[in-house]
């Protein structure tokens, strides 16, 4: 491995690291505000921190709306794909991150889950590299006899 490769590997996990951090904090100053009642909240604390409170929350939807704009991106994508591919995809989603796997790949090359686990029922033709369902018989994109493979 490269010094670039590693430099770049541990880059990723300071920001994993991070984002886990922020996301304990989070949770922890959640659990505070749910809690404490919030007339109680109000009386004790400062208003910075309850403007801290509330940019939290906004940033909280804020995310759910993008992750929930990303899904659909993810979907948009697979059905312009099966469509090209006349309703054969060639590849699969990962359903946590929502990176393109491959045919052929075993695990998700953004966050390294396996894909055999996220889609337990699938396999690969060995003539054209299609994803297919492990119970077909027949690749529906080359004709590939599968049970024999």
């Amino acid at each position: 491995m490269s010094q670039n490769e590693l430099a770049s590997e541990f880059e990723q996990k300071i920001k994993d690291a991070r984002k886990q951090k922020r996301r304990a904090l989070l949770a922890l100053g959640e659990a505070v505000f749910t809690t404490i009642p919030h007339e109680e909240l109000q009386q004790r604390c400062p208003k910075e921190f309850l403007a801290a409170i509330a940019a939290v929350e906004a940033e909280k939807s804020e995310r759910a709306r993008i992750e929930r704009l990303k899904r659909g991106e993810v979907e948009r994508v697979r059905a312009s794909k099966e469509m090209v591919n006349g309703g054969c995809a060639t590849s699969l989603f990962c359903p946590i991150c929502g990176w393109e796997i491959l045919p052929g790949e075993k695990y998700c090359s953004r966050c390294g889950a396996d894909a055999a686990e996220l889609f337990g029922g699938t396999a690969q033709c060995p003539r054209c590299s299609m994803a297919v369902e492990a119970s077909m018989k027949f690749c529906p994109h080359c004709g590939q006899d599968l049970a024999g493979a």
